[in-house]
């Protein structure tokens, strides 16, 4: 009696299963080695799925087919292991959080590939014809430095755009030659330190510097009552430090503090009205403790003609330490009147 309700209990499981020579189907006739077909349970939206798991469960991995209602098509496992693929060595990783590694089981960036072997890691596209490529490869040690090649008779390019558009912003041609639309940024990348660079007449790419300072006066006139004293120059025009401080009052002075240390371009020009010769100094108070330093000075003869002004101008090349100050002094007897407007201070780091 037992035998015949085993024999019946199996009867009817098996009539999920259809065999055809040695392909299995369940629910369904089989067209492959093992072909699954679902049972509409409203459960599985029409799904097919396989599930493989340990005994405990923790450990899975489900293949789900998809359909017309849930179109997934996919390959879940648990979120703890990676899945991996390879043989008889794991191949590709993809850990829980997305990361992808080929030939590298703990990938540390979205895309990890790295080479099986001594030579370097390489990837490649290309188009179907294999006429347009571009290789990327990560070079090997100790001879191979890392490379990027295209191919042939094309110019690499890159640009900026969304929805598969280009807005080309530079490109290199097959011969090497650059085009490059916009600005070339030296030193750092963001920032104070940031250095603009220049191409000069033979097409060398040369540093810059965005450290400079232009200032004037404008007071319509400054007449100088002591000995020897500073000028304030009090209309700023360039300052791309802010680094040019003007007091006034208690004491009228003006002053540039160098930001960075290097190689400067500084030069002052005076106008002026006077009954005697006029003498003035570009003046540098270090931040060391060391005597006031002059770095240059000029001076201006008699002016006789009251109505025109008069101008003398002095430049010179210094190196400075950042925190030094310059200032520009004047020293004539009383009775000079320094003229506005084309009395200025200028200073540029070159390197």
């Amino acid at each position: 009696m037992v035998k015949h309700l085993l024999l019946s209990l199996l009867a009817i499981q098996l009539t999920h299963f259809i065999f055809a020579q040695s392909n299995v189907g369940i629910n369904r006739t089989p067209e492959t080695t093992l072909d699954i077909k679902p049972i509409p349970d409203g459960f599985n939206f029409g799904n097919a799925i396989a599930r493989l798991s340990d005994t405990s469960g923790t450990h899975f991995l489900t293949m789900r087919s998809g359909s017309p209602f849930f179109p997934g098509t996919g390959i879940i496992w648990n979120g703890i292991s990676p899945f991996t693929i390879g043989n008889p060595i794991d191949r590709i990783s993809i850990l829980s959080d997305g990361k992808v590694g080929i030939n590298r089981s703990t990938p540390l960036t979205n895309l990890h590939i790295q080479a099986a072997d001594s030579n370097p890691a390489q990837m490649r596209l290309s188009d179907n014809s294999e006429l347009k490529e571009l290789t990327v490869s990560s070079g090997t040690a100790p001879f191979e430095n890392p490379y990027i090649q295209w191919a042939n008779s094309d110019t690499l390019r890159f640009g900026t755009g969304t929805n598969n558009s280009l807005d080309e912003k530079m490109f290199i041609a097959q011969n090497g030659n650059m085009h490059i639309e916009g600005t070339i940024q030296s030193d750092s990348l963001s920032g104070p330190g940031t250095r603009p660079a220049f191409i000069d007449s033979q097409g060398k790419i040369l540093p810059g510097s965005n450290v400079a300072f232009h200032v004037i006066q404008t007071a319509f006139f400054d007449t100088i009552t002591f000995p020897a004293q500073p000028i304030l120059f009090d209309s700023i025009i360039v300052d791309n430090t802010n680094s040019f401080t003007v007091l006034d009052p208690p004491i009228s002075n003006a002053y540039y503090t160098v930001p960075e240390a290097g190689m400067y371009f500084i030069s002052a020009s005076i106008s002026h009205r006077l009954i005697t010769r006029l003498v003035y100094y570009i003046e540098k108070d270090p931040i060391d403790g060391n005597p006031i330093q002059a770095l240059t000075w000029g001076n201006g003869g008699l002016n006789n003609n009251t109505v025109f002004k008069g101008t003398v101008t002095t430049s010179t090349l210094a190196y400075l330490e950042a925190g030094d100050k310059l200032r520009v002094i004047i020293n004539v007897p009383i009775g000079a009147i320094i003229t506005s407007n084309t009395t200025s201070f200028t200073a540029f780091k070159i390197w």
